[in-house]
C-alpha cells in the first residue's frame, strides 16, 4: 500500500530491507533544485543556504538505518510538500512562497533530531554549500 502512494506521488527510488519505497526520485530532486536555484538570487544566499541545508538534512535523515518506515514516509511527504509546486503558499510568491515549506522542513526536523548526528549536519551542509557554489552564488576557499 505505501509503495502505490509513493508512486502516484512521484516518490520513487531504492527499496530498504522492508521491501517499502522510502526514496525520492533524482527527477524530483533535480525539479527542486532547478526550482530554487531561480529564485536563489531573489531571496538571497542565506535564505538559499538554510533552505537547501534542511532539503539536504532530510535527504540524509532518509539514509539513517534506525529510522522507522512510518518516519520515513512522513519525511518522504515533507519533501513531496516542499518539491512539489503546488502547496499552501505557492512558492511563485517568492519569499512568502518558502516560508510554509521552511516550516514543514523545521518541524519534521524537530521531531527526528534525536537521530540526527553531527555527520548527518555537516554532510547536509557541505552539499548546500557545493549546491551553492555550483549556482555561483558563493566562492570555495
Amino acid at each position: 500500500m505505501i509503495n502505490e502512494i509513493l508512486s502516484r506521488l512521484g516518490l520513487n527510488g531504492e527499496q530498504n530491507s522492508e521491501n517499502e519505497n522510502t526514496s525520492i526520485s533524482e527527477d524530483s530532486i533535480k525539479t527542486f533544485l532547478n526550482n530554487l536555484k531561480g529564485k536563489a538570487k531573489k531571496v538571497g544566499v542565506g535564505v538559499a543556504r538554510k533552505a537547501l541545508q534542511g532539503f539536504y538534512l532530510l535527504l540524509e535523515i532518509m539514509k539513517c538505518p534506525d529510522i522507522s518506515t512510518i518516519d520515513k514516509v512522513l519525511v518522504i511527504g515533507v519533501l513531496w510538500y516542499i518539491i512539489k509546486r503546488n502547496d499552501l503558499i505557492p512558492d511563485a510568491l517568492g519569499i512568502f512562497g518558502l516560508i510554509d515549506d521552511a516550516v514543514n522542513a523545521t518541524l519534521e526536523y524537530k521531531r527526528l533530531k534525536k537521530i540526527v548526528t553531527p555527520e548527518m549536519i555537516r554532510t547536509a551542509n557541505q552539499k548546500a554549500e557545493n549546491q551553492l557554489f555550483d549556482w555561483g552564488m558563493v566562492d570555495m576557499a
